[in-house]
C-alpha cells in the first residue's frame, strides 16, 4: 500500500485571498503576495531570460534563478528527494509533488 502527507500551505484558495499583486497583462490573471514575485513572473511575459546554465555546452536560458539552478542540478544528476512510493529521486521537491500528483492522477484513474 502506498500513502504519504501532504498538505499546501496555505491552500489554493487563501494564497489568493492573501495576494496584493495581480499580473496586469489581460488574460494571466496570475497573483502574488510580494512584489518581487510580480517582478519576475513579468520576465516570463516579456521573455527576458538573464540566467543562463553554466553546464559545459548547454547554455539553457530561464527567466527565473531558481529554474536555472533546478536546471542546472539535474546536469549533476542529483536527487534529494525520493518518492517512498515508487523509490524515484527527484533534484528538488516541487519534482517531487508534482511526480506525486501524476501518480495518484494515475491511480485514481487505474483503479477505477
Amino acid at each position: 500500500m502506498i500513502h504519504w502527507a501532504s498538505q499546501r500551505f496555505p491552500t489554493d484558495d487563501a494564497r489568493r485571498l492573501e495576494a496584493k499583486y495581480i499580473c496586469p497583462l489581460h488574460g494571466c490573471g496570475s497573483t502574488f503576495v510580494r512584489h518581487f514575485n510580480l517582478r519576475v513572473h513579468m520576465q516570463s511575459h516579456s521573455g527576458q531570460k538573464p540566467f543562463k546554465c553554466e553546464w559545459p555546452g548547454c547554455g539553457e536560458l530561464f527567466s527565473r534563478q531558481l529554474d536555472c539552478k533546478r536546471h542546472e542540478l539535474r546536469h549533476h544528476n542529483i536527487g534529494s528527494y525520493t518518492c517512498q512510493g515508487c523509490r524515484q529521486q527527484f533534484a528538488d521537491m516541487d519534482s517531487l509533488n508534482h511526480h506525486r500528483e501524476c501518480f495518484i492522477t494515475t491511480i485514481i484513474i487505474v483503479h477505477h
